[in-house]
C-alpha cells in the first residue's frame, strides 16, 4: 500500500507557501496565538496552583492565603504545545533536504536558548528561590544533555521535561520520515506508534522516556492537521487522526470528563484554524507572547515562583499584584533572550542553508 508514493507525500514541496521554522519571515500568526494561549495557561498553573497547598504536596511557595484550584487545568497548555509541535515539525520535515538539515535546524532553534535560560534559572533560583527550586552543579552539568530524566538527575528548570519529550519525538519522526518519505511514511508512523504503546505498557517509564509514548497522540494530531492545512490527500490525515485517537484512548481514556473536554477544545481550535476561521486571532498581544513563548516557557517557573515568594513578603505586593509584576518581569526577560539569543542562531542557520542550497543548485 504505497500510499505516500501515490499521494506524492513526503517529497519536498518547495512551492508551498508555508514557513519552515517558527521564526521565518512569513509566520503562521494563528499558531503564534496558540502558543501564547498555551504558555499563559502553563504560567497560571505554575504561579497560582502548582506550588501551593492545593497541589497536594504540602507546599506553599507563594505565601498566598489560598491557591487557585480552577487553574489546575493550566498544565494542559503542554498538550497544546505538543499538538502545535506535531504541526510545525511535519511542516519543517517537508522543507528539509535531508536529516542533517533537519537536525541543524532543530539544534539551532532550541539549544542556544535552552542553555542561556538554564544558566539564568540556575543562578537566579539559587539567589532568590526556596530550596525546592534550587539546583545543584551536577544538575546543571547534566542539564546540558537535555535528557536529565533519562539520567535520573533533576532538572534546573522543572518545565524542561517537555523538551525531552519534544527531542525524543524529533528523533523518531525524523528517522522515520527520511527513511520512508518516498513510500511509506504514514504507515511506518502508525507501526511505530503501536509499538511504542505496547512497549510503554510493558516497561512503563522507559516507554515514556525513550519513545514519548503517552504524548504521541498529541504529536500525531498536529501532523494530521498539518496535512489538512497543506492540502495533502485526505486519507493521509485520516491515518494520523486514527493513530492519535487509538493512542489517546489507550493512555488517557480514564481521565476526568473535564480533561477530555479540554482536549476536544484544542482539537476544535485547530479545526477552525485550518479552515481559516481563526485568522484574526494571530494579531495583538497573544501573537507576540507566542513569538517569545520558547524563552518565556524556559524562564517562567523556577525564577517566577521565586520572585513571587519574595514579592509576597512585602505586604502591599501580596497576591495577584505579585503575580502580575512577576509575569511582566518574565515577559521582559523573554523578550531580551528572544532578540539577543534565540534569533541570531536561526538567522545564521538560514544563511548557511541558503548558501549550501545555492552551491548545490549551481553544481547541478
Amino acid at each position: 500500500m504505497a500510499i505516500m508514493r501515490r499521494a506524492g507525500y513526503g517529497q519536498p514541496n518547495h512551492t508551498l507557501s508555508v514557513p519552515a521554522e517558527p521564526h521565518a519571515a512569513t509566520r503562521l500568526k494563528t499558531l503564534d496565538a496558540f502558543r501564547g494561549i498555551a504558555i499563559l495557561a502553563v504560567l497560571l498553573f505554575h504561579y497560582t496552583y502548582r506550588w501551593g497547598p492545593l497541589a497536594g504536596e504540602g507546599l506553599d511557595l507563594y505565601h498566598f492565603q489560598s491557591n487557585i484550584a480552577w487553574f489546575a487545568k493550566g498544565n494542559y497548555g503542554v498538550q497544546f504545545f505538543f499538538i502545535i509541535s506535531g504541526f510545525v515539525i511535519l511542516m519543517t520535515l517537508e522543507r528539509c533536504r535531508d536529516w542533517k538539515e533537519f537536525a541543524l535546524r532543530r539544534f539551532m532553534r532550541l539549544y542556544p536558548t535552552y542553555i542561556a535560560c538554564m544558566f539564568l534559572t540556575f543562578f537566579i533560583a539559587r539567589w532568590l528561590g526556596p530550596p525546592q527550586l534550587q539546583s545543584s552543579y551536577r544538575d546543571l552539568l547534566v542539564g546540558f544533555s537535555m535528557i536529565s530524566d533519562m539520567l535520573h538527575v533533576g532538572w534546573v528548570e522543572g518545565a524542561c521535561w517537555t523538551l525531552m519529550m519534544e527531542l525524543v519525538f524529533y528523533i523518531w519522526v525524523g528517522l522515520i520520515y527520511f527513511a520512508f518519505r518516498t513510500k511509506y511514511f504514514a504507515l511506518a508512523w502508525v507501526v511505530f506508534c503501536v509499538c511504542a504503546r505496547i512497549f510503554a505498557h510493558r516497561y512503563g517509564l522507559v516507554g515514556q522516556f525513550y519513545l514519548a509514548a503517552p504524548f504521541l497522540c498529541y504529536f500525531s494530531t498536529g501532523m494530521a492537521f498539518y496535512c489538512l492545512y497543506a492540502k495533502r490527500p485526505l486519507h493521509v490525515s485520516i491515518i494520523f487522526f486514527a493513530t492519535a485517537a487509538y493512542l489517546y484512548y489507550r493512555f488517557w481514556y480514564s481521565n476526568p470528563l473535564e480533561d477530555h473536554l479540554l482536549v476536544a477544545l484544542m482539537v476544535l481550535a485547530f479545526a477552525l484554524f485550518v479552515s481559516g476561521k481563526l485568522n484574526l486571532l494571530g494579531g495583538g498581544i497573544l501573537g507576540y507572547v507566542g513569538l517569545i513563548s520558547y524563552p518565556f516557557y524556559l524562564l517562567h517557573q523556577n525564577i517566577g515562583v521565586s520572585v513571587i515568594g519574595r514579592l509576597n513578603a512585602v505586604e502591599w505586593l501580596n497576591g495577584w499584584l505579585a503575580v502580575g509584576l512577576t509575569t511582566a518581569l518574565m515577559l521582559l526577560a523573554a523578550i531580551c533572550v528572544h532578540y539577543l539569543v534565540e534569533l541570531p542562531p536561526q538567522k545564521f542557520t538560514r544563511r548557511i542553508l541558503k548558501r549550501q542550497r545555492g552551491l548545490a543548485d549551481a553544481t547541478a
